[in-house]
């Protein structure tokens, strides 16, 4: 297994956006944050908490365990 990297973190986070058809304002609509904030999260300017990590992937009915295995398996490819 390869490595996990905030960017490989960052990348799954917007795949999952994406997926979901949210844009980003309603991505931080949902997670409660503003959408400049989420806009810097997916660009690596901004530090992400585990905590706000796991806000923003419950917005898309998932849990941290799915996510980490969801990213252990995008390291794979």
């Amino acid at each position: 297994m390869r490595e996990i990297t905030v960017n490989n973190i960052l990348n799954l986070i917007k795949q999952m956006r994406v997926e979901c058809g949210f844009s980003q304002a309603d991505a931080a609509k949902a997670a409660n944050i503003s959408t400049s904030f989420y806009g810097m999260i997916e660009r690596g300017n901004r530090t992400l908490s585990v905590e706000q990590l796991i806000e923003i992937i419950k917005i898309f009915d998932c849990n941290f365990t799915d996510f980490l295995e969801m990213l252990e398996m995008s390291e794979k490819q």
